[in-house]
């Protein structure tokens, strides 16, 4: 379809009582069993006659004999008390040798007890404590996992700009090739008919691509837009002041088809070789439905 016009996008512990017993301190004991006295001592009485001691002349009450006597008596049950309680005594020392065994015992007893229970760790806490150190542990990988994935989007993200430029420069070359073709193939057919070629102008040719684009995009064909705009319209939103004539198709498979196609058409063989223009810009926008061709010449 063609179409020209012309001018006009997140304890237990040890015993407690230190060798006690009953909460008594020990370290020191006591005899309980009673002292005997040896019957001639006992104040009073004189020696059974049955005794088996030192002799001992007997002397009448009173006599200086009955004194020593009395006296030696004395010194004698003095020295018995005192074999009586010496012998008492030294289990006092053995059993202050036990009670404080008995107490370092409890002592140490306690002391490893209590080092027991500063190195024991109950079950709950060893779990937390696994918990945390594992925790511990998967945090870097996390943290590096977390690296990795960021990594891969950021590279995915590149590759999907990568693929939009490659597309885009792909189409602005294929355009561009179509351009430049439609604008060899027209300079050829003027020089057939005697005019000079055509040069390509910047503003025409956004002027024309724009005209492709808006006509793909809103699904019209033809030379007044969907707003109400003429060409001259356009052409002065782009700057260009010497628009001179338009020619517009749609469906064309490449340049060669399309300008076979506008030379097959009076109107539009009347813009390509009018001798008075000097400028030409060419749009083609490909897709579903295309593709879309412009040009627009100048004076």
């Amino acid at each position: 379809m063609v179409s020209g016009l012309l001018p006009g996008n997140p304890l237990t512990v040890g015993d407690s009582s230190g060798g006690r017993r009953g909460g008594v301190p020990g370290g020191q004991v006591r005899a309980d069993a009673p002292i005997e006295v040896p019957p001639g001592a006992r104040p009073g009485q004189p020696p059974a006659a049955g005794h088996t001691g030192p002799t001992v002349p007997v002397a009448r009450p009173g006599s200086a004999v009955g004194t020593a006597y009395d006296r030696g008596s004395a010194r004698s049950l003095v020295q018995a008390v005192a074999r009586t309680s010496a012998p008492a005594e030294r289990p006092a020392a053995g059993a202050d040798t036990t009670t404080a065994s008995t107490t370092a015992s409890a002592a140490s007893a306690t002391t490893a007890s209590a080092a027991s229970a500063s190195v024991a760790v109950p079950g709950s806490a060893a779990a937390r404590i696994a918990v945390d150190a594992h925790r511990q542990d998967a945090a870097p990988v996390a943290a590096a996992r977390a690296e990795q994935a960021a990594s891969a989007r950021l590279r995915a993200d590149h590759a999907a700009e990568a693929g939009a430029r490659a597309s885009a420069e792909a189409a602005a070359d294929t355009r561009s090739a179509a351009a430049r073709t439609v604008v060899a193939l027209v300079n050829a057919e003027r020089a057939k008919a005697g005019c000079r070629p055509l040069r390509t102008e910047a503003r025409l040719t956004s002027l024309a691509q724009s005209m492709s684009e808006d006509m793909a995009r809103r699904g019209f064909f033809d030379h007044t837009d969907p707003d109400g705009r003429s060409p001259w319209d356009r052409a002065a939103r782009h700057g260009v002041r010497n628009l001179g004539g338009e020619n517009i198709a749609r469906g064309h498979a490449d340049a060669h088809a399309v300008v076979d196609a506008w030379m097959r058409s009076a109107g539009h063989r009347q813009n390509i070789l009018n001798c008075d223009y000097r400028t030409l810009g060419v749009g083609v926008r490909h897709g579903a439905g295309g593709p879309w061709w412009t040009q627009d010449f100048g004076y």
